[in-house]
């Protein structure tokens, strides 16, 4: 017993150590949702408290296992091995000069980045619940804990490809330096998804049964796995209004150097931006009611 207890004590040390102190004066008493500068505070504040969140995450998605944490290097390893493999032999749509494994893999790298935000984050509050009911400390962290854990995981792999060009003598461009701008676009679009859906779900769990769904439907309307040239010229107004077409379109572009960013994504980038906001400010007014209806 007390060796399963470990785990638990181990992450919620930081949390009462750093925040014990500090903890009643964020809290917030009234129905009012608090100021925007006073949560935002209280995310900072809580820092320590989301660290010891993604650790615990990373240690659960590992546990029982023989590599333990190596993982987060082998498996993306792996599966850009299958795509050098499997995929590059298939891969009889692509006309493109540069390696099909790589292009597909910065693709899979945002998309995965996407979905395990809007999937992982979305249902962050109801997985939590019982913590909620313990615990005061801004619920939005939950959702920012997954943002961290998803990072790591592209990071991991879009080092690879990089180290993967090299490798191939594949030079960079100084658009490699816009490749943040579209990485902070994959991150609000996870974030958009996510926040709506906590604050949907704690009431309606139904609609997160069927979001897997959409997030897997969505990526072969997505041009992951295929290059935007081969959609016809007449449905290409579609892709415009997918804000993940025109970020791993942007991914290709700074990574391979090739052709320039389009600008007929800029309107959904602005429309994405505007619904994050839409999702914060909507999410900071209803959580102090989830820990009632969670």
């Amino acid at each position: 017993m007390k060796q399963g207890k470990k785990p638990v004590t181990f992450v919620l040390k930081p949390f009462v150590l750093s925040t014990a102190n500090i903890a009643g004066k964020l809290q917030h008493h009234s129905n009012k949702p608090p100021a925007t500068g006073k949560y935002l505070a209280g995310i900072y504040y809580f820092r320590l408290f989301t660290a010891a969140m993604v650790q615990r995450a990373l240690k659960a998605r590992y546990a029982q296992t023989l590599l333990g944490s190596l993982w987060i290097v082998v498996q993306p390893l792996l599966t850009l091995s299958v795509f050098v493999l499997v995929f590059d032999k298939l891969a009889g749509i692509y006309k493109e000069s540069q390696p099909y494994a790589l292009f597909a893999f910065i693709g899979l790298i945002g998309w995965n980045l996407f979905s395990h935000i809007s999937l992982q984050g979305g249902n962050a509050v109801v997985q939590h619940r019982d913590l909620l009911k313990r615990l005061y400390f801004p619920k939005i962290t939950l959702v920012l804990v997954q943002v961290i854990i998803g990072l790591i995981d592209f990071f991991i792999g879009l080092a690879l490809i990089l180290f993967a060009l090299l490798l191939l003598g594949i030079g960079f461009s100084g658009k490699l330096l816009l490749l943040p701008f579209f990485i902070l676009l994959n991150l609000l679009t996870g974030v958009a998804v996510a926040l709506f859906m906590n604050i949907i779900t704690v009431k309606k769990r139904d609609y997160y049964q069927a979001l897997p769904y959409f997030i897997n439907f969505g990526m072969w309307v997505t041009p992951v796995f295929y290059p935007v040239s081969i959609v016809p010229q007449n449905y290409r107004f579609l892709l415009y209004c997918n804000p993940m077409s025109g970020i791993i379109e942007g991914y290709r572009t700074c990574i391979f150097n090739t052709g320039s960013i389009s600008a007929a994504y800029f309107p959904v980038y602005v429309l994405i931006l505007l619904i994050t906001l839409a999702g914060f400010y909507r999410f900071k007014e209803k959580e102090h009611t989830f820990v009632d209806t969670v």
